[in-house]
């Protein structure tokens, strides 16, 4: 696998918040995000949201 891309078994979750779509990592403690901001469309929202839940559970 490519530096910096990895699989959806390395997160343990998602969830978002009023502004970011937040990941918790497997490893312990660890936390991602992206911000809501990034999606150009409410639409690219939904199908992130669609994505995320299709591969990895919500907390």
């Amino acid at each position: 696998m490519a530096r910096g891309l990895y699989g959806w078994d390395v997160y343990a979750g998602w969830t978002e918040s009023r502004n970011l779509i937040v990941f918790r990592y497997r490893n312990g403690g660890d936390l991602g995000w992206i911000p809501k901001r990034a999606a150009l469309l409410p639409e690219d929202l939904d199908r992130l949201r669609d994505l995320l839940d299709r591969n990895v559970p919500r907390f």
